[in-house]
C-alpha cells in the first residue's frame, strides 16, 4: 500500500470519530480518544487532536491525560509513555501494538537497518517471534516495507509511512526542502555548463576534422597533377624522333632547314658541366684525325682538281677546336666518294654523342622525380 493510499484508508477510518467530535461535549470526548487510538487503520490523529470540541474539552483536568495521549500517538514513541507512563492512561493490547509499530516507524527515521536486539530493547519484547509477528503485521496494514533477515537479525526497511508533524519539523522540512532544490539547481547548472563545452568541443573537432580532410583532398589532387605532367612529358619526350636534335650542318647537307630544337623542360636542371667537356674533346679528336690523315685533292668529273674540302660541321665548331695550322699540301688526290664516306663517319659519331647526352638527361631527370617523391611522402 503506497503512501497516498494509506493516507485515503486512515482518513476514511477516522472520519466517523471527526463526526462524533461535532456531537460530544466535556468528559465524554475522553473516551472518544481512546476509542480513536484503538480503532484498526488509523495512523494519523492531527485532525481529531485540532477539532473544536476536543480542544475545548482539553482544558478540563479529566480529559487532559487522554488529550496527552492523543499527542504522544501523533508523533510520540513509546519510550515517551513508558517514560510519562505515571501521568497517562493506561493503555490496551490494541493500542500498545499500535503505538510500537509507530515507534518503529520513528526510528527507521535514523536508521533503515534496525537490529533486533535494539528492537527488542527499545519496544520492551521479550522474543523474537513477538518481536517479527508486530513487524509483519505492520507490513499488512502498510506502515511499512521492507524484510526481515532472521539470519543476520535485523529489519531492513525500504519504506515507512508518514506520521504527524511534530512541532517544528515543518520549519526543518521546509529548510531541507530549500537546501536541495538550490544543490538541485546547482547540480543543473554545472550539468548545462557541461553539456555545452561538450558540444563546442564537438564542434570543433568536427571542423578540424573537415579542414584536415581538405588538406589531405588538395594534397592528393596535387600529387595525381603532377603525376600524370610527369608521365605526359615522359610520353612527349619517348615518341620524339632523333631527327629532332640533330645538328644544323647535317639537316642543311640533307636540304632541308634545321628543326628548332624544343625546350627540354625540367625540374630546375642543368647539364652537367662535363657534357661540354665531353664535346669538345670528340670534336678536337676528330680534328686530329683528320689533320694527321694523308690529303687529298678531289678530282670533279671533267677531271680538274677542286680545292680542299673542310667539314661544314668542323667550320661550325670552329671556336671549339684547339688552334693548329693547316695542311701543309695537297699531295694525294681523293674522290668524292671518299668525303662522303668521311662525312658520314662523323654524323655517326656525332649521333652517338646527342644519344649519350640524352641519356644523361633522362637520367638527372629520373633522379629528380624520385627525390621529389621522397619529399613529399616524408611530408
Amino acid at each position: 500500500m503506497n503512501e497516498s493510499n494509506l493516507s485515503l484508508s486512515t482518513s476514511q477510518h477516522l472520519q466517523p470519530y471527526l463526526l462524533l467530535s461535532k456531537s460530544v461535549k466535556g468528559a465524554a470526548n475522553s473516551k472518544l480518544i481512546l476509542d480513536a487510538l484503538a480503532a484498526p487503520g488509523v495512523y494519523v490523529f492531527s485532525e481529531l487532536y485540532e477539532a473544536p470540541n476536543v480542544v475545548e474539552a482539553s482544558k478540563l483536568p479529566e480529559v487532559a491525560p487522554y488529550y496527552t495521549l492523543l499527542r504522544l500517538f501523533m508523533y510520540g514513541t513509546y519510550g515517551d509513555y513508558v517514560a510519562n507512563a505515571s501521568q497517562l492512561p493506561s493503555l490496551n493490547d490494541a493500542q500498545l501494538t499500535k503505538l510500537k509499530q509507530l515507534s518503529i516507524v520513528s526510528l527507521s527515521e535514523e536508521s533503515r537497518t534496525l537490529h533486533y536486539d535494539v528492537l527488542q530493547k527499545y519496544l520492551e519484547i521479550a522474543n523474537v517471534r513477538e518481536l517479527e509477528d508486530l513487524v509483519i503485521e505492520a507490513f499488512y496494514q502498510g506502515i511499512l516495507v521492507g524484510k526481515l533477515d532472521q539470519r543476520q537479525r535485523h529489519l531492513q526497511v525500504d519504506y515507512a509511512m508518514g506520521r504527524d508533524l511534530r512541532p517544528g519539523q515543518m520549519e526543518e522540512t521546509l529548510m531541507g526542502l530549500k537546501q536541495w532544490s538550490a544543490n538541485t539547481h546547482a547540480l543543473l547548472e554545472a550539468l548545462d555548463n557541461k553539456i555545452q563545452s561538450i558540444q563546442e568541443t564537438t564542434v570543433a573537432s568536427k571542423k578540424e576534422r573537415e579542414e584536415y580532410g581538405r588538406k589531405v583532398e588538395q594534397l592528393r589532387k596535387e600529387i595525381r597533377s603532377k603525376k600524370s605532367t610527369d608521365e605526359e612529358q615522359k610520353k612527349g619526350r619517348g615518341d620524339m624522333e632523333d631527327c629532332q636534335y640533330e645538328s644544323v650542318e647535317y639537316n642543311m647537307e640533307r636540304g632541308g632547314r634545321a628543326k628548332k630544337r624544343p625546350e627540354i623542360i625540367t625540374y630546375q636542371f642543368d647539364p652537367p658541366k662535363h657534357i661540354n667537356t665531353i664535346r669538345k674533346a670528340i670534336l678536337h679528336k676528330t680534328r686530329q684525325r683528320l689533320k694527321t690523315a694523308p690529303s687529298k685533292t678531289w678530282v670533279s668529273d671533267s677531271g680538274l682538281p677542286s680545292p680542299p674540302v673542310e667539314s661544314p660541321f668542323m667550320s661550325m665548331h670552329e671556336d671549339c677546336l684547339p688552334s693548329s695550322p693547316p695542311p701543309s699540301s695537297l699531295d694525294i688526290e681523293f674522290t668524292q666518294a671518299d668525303v662522303c664516306r668521311k662525312l658520314e663517319a662523323l654524323k655517326e659519331e656525332k649521333h652517338q654523342l646527342f644519344q649519350l647526352i640524352k641519356r644523361l638527361v633522362q637520367q638527372q631527370e629520373a633522379k629528380e622525380r624520385q627525390q621529389r617523391w621522397s619529399n613529399i611522402s616524408d611530408h
